[in-house]
């Protein structure tokens, strides 16, 4: 009776034990599940990828099976001619005459800097990681594709800063327009209802503040081109020479008057 009781014991202590990490395991998948989801399970199985990672080798028995219009023979593949970093020409030929038919390059380019797109989203991709151009050269080599030289990779991180800058301010401006509307609602319902005071300063719209900086320039420049006449006037040159002078007369009086009680035998 008495041996059994260390065992009831253990075995209730195991079970709150379990119990416990029970309720560690419920309480961490719950907060794993505020996360978003980074498996591929969750992406839709319909939607198309973008890209396509592809051995050239593979077009030829793409296109094994279909016929060229000028020698009749199915001798058709492709060809990768030309690398821009991670973007190729693509070229489809026929091995037999020769014929090209089309050519395309296998990333799209942006309309004002021509830069491609593979390659930004490369170079954003492995800075995202915290890798550079060193990373990226180590990527291409393992899996047998062209690098991209430091000049490519410099301009579309150039490009990328660009963009990023060019979206803070867009989200700056959409900011000032809701903060500005927002505090004309509250310059309405005050001026509907009781006059506060305070919201006179929120009133003031964005000519208001562009004229008033103008002001402000003006003042400025009109200021710096009245002390520039004053200083070219001969009234103030004489001024400042005489004021030189008076200066020097005065130095010169008091080195004669410390030569005098400092003199040889004054002691």
């Amino acid at each position: 009776m008495y041996a059994s009781m260390p065992s009831t014991r253990a075995v209730n202590d195991e079970g709150s034990d379990a119990g416990e990490n029970e309720q560690y395991l419920n309480a961490s998948a719950s907060k794993f599940q505020m996360f978003p989801s980074t498996s591929t399970s969750t992406f839709c199985p319909s939607e198309k990828s973008t890209y396509v990672l592809m051995n050239n080798d593979m077009w030829s028995s793409l296109l094994c099976n279909i016929k060229c219009d000028e020698c009749d023979m199915c001798s058709l593949d492709v060809e990768c001619n030309g690398a821009y970093g991670f973007s190729s020409k693509i070229e489809l030929k026929c091995k037999s005459c020769k014929k090209i038919f089309n050519s395309v390059f296998s990333s799209p380019r942006d309309d004002d800097s021509k830069c491609f797109e593979a390659n930004k989203k490369l170079v954003e991709a492995f800075l995202k990681i915290g890798k550079g151009h060193a990373a990226l050269e180590l990527f291409s080599m393992a899996i047998g594709i062209h690098a991209m030289d430091k000049k490519t990779f410099s301009k579309c991180l150039l490009k990328l800063y660009e963009e990023k800058c060019s979206f803070k301010e867009d989200i700056l401006e959409i900011s000032r327009k809701v903060v500005r509307k927002h505090h004309e609602d509250l310059l309405g319902t005050a001026n509907g209802g009781y006059n506060f005071g305070c919201f006179n300063s929120l009133a003031i719209e964005h000519n208001e503040l562009s004229a008033v900086s103008v002001d402000i320039s003006h003042k400025r420049d009109k200021r710096r081109l009245a002390q520039s006449e004053k200083k070219n006037s001969s009234d103030w040159k004489k001024k400042r020479i005489s004021n030189k002078l008076v200066k020097s007369s005065k130095m010169t009086r008091n080195i004669k008057k410390e030569g005098e009680t400092y003199g040889p035998g004054k002691f």
